[in-house]
């Protein structure tokens, strides 16, 4: 399962959505299991050229969670 973070409007150039985070699972046919899957700092951070420093920019970070980008099946927005 993995995580994405995308932002629907940036300051900073970057990808439409990029990997957050996975978990790899393996379920029988109709079964169902609870899983979390850490996003760390790092996940949020873009590199500032001038400064020289990992930085997170604020505002709001679009999460998703699915089998694939194309089978979202959870989202929601954290806030920075």
């Amino acid at each position: 399962m993995p995580s994405v973070l995308s932002r629907l409007t940036s300051a900073i150039e970057r990808p439409a959505a990029w990997l957050a985070g996975f978990a790899k699972i393996f379920l029988e046919a109709g079964c169902t299991q609870r899983i979390e899957i850490p996003i760390s700092r790092r996940a949020y951070e873009h590199w500032n050229a001038s400064r020289q420093s990992w930085e997170i920019e604020n505002g709001a970070f679009l999460v998703q969670v699915g089998s694939s980008i194309a089978d979202v099946q959870a989202a929601g927005t954290v806030v920075q």
